[in-house]
């Protein structure tokens, strides 16, 4: 009877330590769930797709994770440059004027451009349009989903050069910034035609504003990303600006999710914005903010010890403290679950807010 008492006890004894050990790996600790182990010491990024799928560029390959990996190819650029658009990655070696495009099944295509490549840019079905020069002129060059040149725009102008491009989610619009420096102070210029045609349709032209960025939202409106400004411009049908929001000091730091859009210009505050332009709500951090990952009106901003989480109104959420080196954080399905990938692995972080 002893012997039975004391096997239960240890059996019961045995159930109880395998239960605490499930809540302390399931509910308190960060590594709830490893994916993926990879020598991460030259990572140049890991890039969102959606709640389970990412994008990572290594010092050697390009990679893309299901929850695991779907695909992998040797890629070994010395200085590669990254322009990622939703479910569509680019990568390119200015010094040897390569150009790979990939969505989630793979390989695009690539391109080999004859003249020096300066800039790039990738759209959402796999577009790409590149800006290289030759000689005293410049070739604005845009390829189809399948690598295919489709238009060639080749534009001369003293003091004035082209710096960046876009397409519009359909392929139909392509938008080219320039800036102007033939004044004391930088003006921009930004064009815009259509794909199946060789002239500029529309144009803006903004005075002392340096214009850097161009992002479509949709087919029809376009966002202007300046040194202090951001600005909305629609096709309806004529060029139309939407709104415009105009900050003291300089943005360091925008994001854009499907509704909304997170812009800091100080070190240590967000501030958040529908897509009508209209202000949501701000956060303020006591430590500096390095990156933001938007998903599903909630922010995860990361300090240089902390990730932490806000909605769109600015309202904490929850922080969670990270001790060594990591390099990015991503929300998963939920403002709980955030992947995070450290110098040598990724997993996936559940987060007890009751802690």
């Amino acid at each position: 009877m002893k012997k039975k008492i004391l096997k239960a006890i240890v059996v019961i004894l045995m159930a109880l330590i395998f239960i605490a050990l499930y809540l302390i790996n399931n509910e308190t600790s960060p590594l709830s769930s490893e994916l993926l182990k990879y020598d991460f010491g030259s990572c140049t990024g890991v890039y969102k797709v959606d709640a389970n799928s990412f994008f990572v560029y290594l010092r050697d390959s390009i990679k893309f994770i299901n929850l695991h990996e779907k695909w992998s190819e040797s890629l070994n650029f010395s200085d590669a440059i990254i322009y990622h658009n939703k479910n569509v990655l680019g990568v390119s070696d200015l010094k040897t004027n390569f150009i790979y495009v990939y969505d989630t099944n793979g390989k695009l295509y690539e391109i080999k451009v004859p003249e020096k490549l300066l800039s790039f840019s990738v759209n959402t079905t796999g577009f790409c349009s590149c800006i290289s020069k030759e000689k005293n002129s410049y070739k604005i060059n845009l390829y189809d989903n399948s690598g295919t040149k489709i238009l060639t725009y080749v534009y001369s102008e003293e003091n004035i050069f082209p710096i960046n491009t876009n397409i519009s989610p359909d392929g139909k619009i392509l938008a080219i910034s320039y800036i102007d420096t033939n004044n004391l102070n930088i003006d921009s210029k930004i064009t815009f035609m259509y794909t199946n045609q060789n002239n500029i349709f529309a144009s803006v032209q903004e005075k002392n504003n340096f214009i850097y960025g161009l992002n479509f939202l949709s087919n029809n409106s376009i966002i202007l990303i300046g040194d202090k400004q951001i600005i909305c411009e629609k096709f309806s049908p004529d060029l139309k600006q939407q709104w415009r929001l105009n900050f003291n000091d300089k943005i360091n730091m925008l994001e854009i999710a499907e509704n909304f859009f997170a812009v800091s210009h100080s070190k240590n505050s967000i501030e958040f914005y529908n897509m009508s332009g209209k202000k949501l709500g701000n956060f303020e951090s006591s430590e500096q903010i390095n990156s933001i990952s938007l998903s599903n009106n909630h922010a995860l901003l990361s300090t240089a010890n902390n990730i932490i989480a806000a909605n769109t109104k600015g309202n904490y959420l929850w922080s969670q403290a990270i001790f060594g080196e990591y390099k990015f954080a991503h929300f998963i399905s939920n403002p709980n679950k955030v992947l995070l990938v450290s110098a040598n692995k990724i997993f996936l972080l559940n987060v007890n807010t009751k802690e």
